[in-house]
């Protein structure tokens, strides 16, 4: 009688119904991951490892859990949570704050560095800039106000620029011309009144308009 061959015997660690196999290791991490076993042989232990699922990423280690990291914000990254789309579509830049933690946890950041920003997880960005608070200073310059009408992040060289009373002139995204008209304004040197309380009353006109050249104004004869 020829001999009966033995049974072919193997180990699956990778399988989830013993308590020393691997699968439940895997499947229970923080990340998704899967269960690879290297050789099903009975004789060949701890030869598995845990592989990450896409689209997360990281080193399969024998035996142990890798740390699997998923970049939401990554240009590989497309499920349906990742939002590097999402805040492009925002004209916004995408940050993941923990790629080795949950899912869903990313921002969308203001592309501006100087803007005051209201972030919220998984949502576009409260962006806002004042360019008349701008880190250079006041653009209009010394001796003219600033008014930002529009305060958006994309909204820029819209601000308004007024010279200083009795200075008369206004500019948009760039500093006014000034001009100085005392025959006109109420002020210390201006003299409108000089003129028409001349006996007989005169006439006032200004020569040079310039807010530096104070008292070129002149009388006239009125004919």
């Amino acid at each position: 009688i020829p001999p009966v061959p033995g049974a072919a015997c193997v180990l699956d660690e990778c399988v989830t119904d013993c308590p020393t196999c691997a699968g439940d290791t895997c499947e229970n991490a923080a990340h998704p991951q899967h269960c690879v076993e290297g050789s099903t042989s009975w004789n060949q232990t701890r030869d598995w490892a845990c592989v990450c699922d896409p689209p997360s990423d990281g080193r399969a280690v024998a035996a142990a859990v890798p740390a699997c990291l998923l970049d939401e914000c990554a240009a590989s990254c497309t499920t349906a949570t990742c939002a590097k789309g999402l805040c492009e579509g925002y004209l916004q830049e995408c940050f993941d704050p923990n790629p080795q933690g949950a899912v869903g946890d990313w921002l969308c950041t203001c592309t501006n560095k100087a803007a005051t920003a209201v972030v919220q997880i998984g949502a576009q960005a409260q962006c806002t800039y004042n360019e008349c608070d701008a880190p250079a200073g006041n653009p209009c310059g010394e001796g003219q106000s600033c008014t930002d009408r529009h305060t958006g992040e994309k909204d820029l060289q819209d601000f308004e620029c007024k010279c200083q009373a009795p200075a008369t002139g206004s500019g948009v995204g760039t500093p006014a011309v000034c001009s100085l008209d005392e025959c006109e304004h109420v002020c210390d040197t201006c003299a409108n009144d000089a003129c028409t309380q001349a006996s007989p009353p005169q006439r006032c006109v200004e020569t040079g308009f310039s807010i530096t050249a104070v008292g070129d104004w002149v009388c006239e004869c009125i004919s």
